[in-house]
């Protein structure tokens, strides 16, 4: 008898992390993709701006930078670029997760 009502515990308890992971996925999924966009948002101005006013962004020239070496072509400016939206990527999470702890009870630590 006490096996039968353990079988019956461990299935909800398995039916109910499945349940609750496929949640978590979802919402971690849109929260990456609001994440990201809002990044994209803030830095890509930054990388239009036009300094020598030639027409060209300046930083956008950066992405297009090539390193040659021993006949390899290192694209350090696409590097470069995407390790400045990683930052910002942080800074958000960070800034975004500092708000949850401080002003809801969502998030205890």
């Amino acid at each position: 008898m006490k096996s039968k009502s353990n079988e019956v515990f461990l299935r909800f308890i398995v039916k109910q992390a499945v349940v609750a992971s496929a949640i978590t996925f979802l919402i971690a999924g849109q929260t990456q993709k609001l994440a990201s966009l809002a990044v994209d948002t803030l830095v890509e101005p930054l990388f239009s701006i036009d300094l020598d006013r030639d027409g060209n962004p300046d930083l956008k020239q950066l992405e297009k930078y090539v390193v040659n070496l021993f006949g390899l072509k290192f694209a350090l400016g696409k590097l470069i670029t995407q390790l400045v939206k990683f930052c910002v990527f942080i800074a958000f999470i960070y800034i975004a997760l500092s708000f949850f702890m401080k002003y809801t009870n969502l998030i205890k630590l």
